[in-house]
């Protein structure tokens, strides 16, 4: 397994992860 693949992987999973609490934190009630 490409190791480089999988570390960009993990970076755009953090992003959406971080942009996801970005949007729960901004709008709550959309998330329920």
């Amino acid at each position: 397994m490409d190791m480089e693949l999988a570390e960009e992987q993990e970076n755009l999973f953090l992003r959406l992860v971080v942009l996801l609490m970005i949007i729960a934190s901004r709008a709550p009630t959309t998330i329920m």
